[in-house]
């Protein structure tokens, strides 16, 4: 079966590009980069059963790293590599970008961090790095799923914030074999553990602000102590130009 080879990544630009704007559409958003291990273990109807390291580097952005709101959107997209063993066979690396999106909903909120978790969708293509055989073996791995999330963002100063955050997701993946004979599709799933390490600079607009019930307080007790100021700066004078 063929198939055009660009189709993938052209979908997989025009979301990033989507979810991009979608977020810096926000007033609030922290730009950065980020560090990932994974670990995966599962099956497929090409290699049988099996287990990958994946270790991942690049871009992230958030929408409320400081900011005292409930929601956030949470953004990375970069560069991948694994390390795919089978049982009883090699070991094949395997090269690719990937990009994870959360919505995350702020259950703990302080001016020093924030906890949060949620749901998160995952989406990767991977080239492996397979023998040949004589028959112009070409595997790429296009991977698709989701699963929960939780974070924790420490805020340092008015502009840094480093996060990290634990997730498990369920990936279908979709094996696209390709040959001098033709093409054919392989089913594969996998359970991925994944640890994420990031730092964000702030925009003006992310940073803790109290909620609004309590500076509606600190105002009416400015201007009750405005009034009482008043009142008592009224009765000096008066009692001064008595004497």
């Amino acid at each position: 079966m063929s198939r055009s080879p660009g189709v993938p990544a052209r979908r997989i630009g025009l979301l990033v590009a989507s979810s991009l704007f979608l977020a810096t559409q926000a007033q609030a958003v922290g730009f950065g980069g980020y560090v990932e291990y994974g670990h995966a273990e599962g099956d497929s109807d090409l290699f049988d059963e099996s287990s990958t390291e994946r270790f991942s580097v690049g871009f992230a952005l958030d929408t409320a790293l400081a900011a005292d709101r409930l929601l956030n959107f949470r953004l990375t997209l970069g560069y991948q590599h694994g390390e795919r063993d089978f049982d009883g066979g090699p070991t094949i690396n395997t090269d690719g970008f990937t990009m994870n999106t959360a919505l995350g909903f702020g259950v703990i909120r302080k001016p020093a961090f924030r906890l949060w978790l949620g749901p998160s969708v995952r989406l990767s293509i991977d080239a492996l790095d397979v023998p040949s055989l004589g028959v112009g073996l070409d595997i790429t791995d296009v991977s698709i799923g989701g699963g929960p999330v939780v974070g924790l963002n420490w805020n340092i100063g008015e502009r840094l914030t480093l996060s990290t955050t634990l997730a498990y997701q369920y990936l279908y993946i979709a094996e696209i074999a390709e040959t001098d004979f033709g093409d054919e599709t392989f089913d594969a799933h996998e359970h991925l553990i994944s640890v994420n390490l990031s730092f964000f600079f702030r925009t003006g607009g992310d940073r803790y602000r109290e909620p609004a019930r309590h500076a509606a307080m600190e105002r009416r007790q400015r201007h009750s102590e405005s009034r009482t100021n008043r009142r008592t700066g009224n009765s000096n004078w008066v009692f001064s130009d008595v004497r």
